[in-house]
């Protein structure tokens, strides 16, 4: 079992990737770092970064169920996606509550 909490954030919503304590789905291997200049840490180990997973998810339950694979990308990417700019300014915004 893979430790820690991991979410994803798009233009759909958020969906839950693994929490604490549970196992993730099938692929969490594929979730490798992110560069240290492409991830924003806000506290301890929790922060975010922009990337694409390719998986399958749960609409019902906002659950990421497998993962197939995962690509790490610069946060420009997602900070100039105009489908993730509300998104993006969001999680900006909790973050840096935090």
């Amino acid at each position: 079992m893979q430790p820690g909490n991991y979410w994803l954030t798009d233009k759909d919503g958020d969906w839950t990737i693994s929490t604490q304590g549970k196992e993730g789905p099938t692929g969490m291997e594929y979730l490798v770092g992110f560069p240290s200049k492409e991830f924003i840490n806000t506290n301890n180990s929790y922060g975010y970064g922009c990337g694409c997973i390719l998986s399958e998810a749960s609409k019902e339950s906002k659950e990421i169920t497998r993962i197939f694979n995962f690509k790490a990308l610069p946060l420009r990417v997602c900070k100039t996606d105009p489908s993730l700019r509300e998104k993006t300014e969001e999680i900006e915004n909790v973050m840096n509550d935090n």
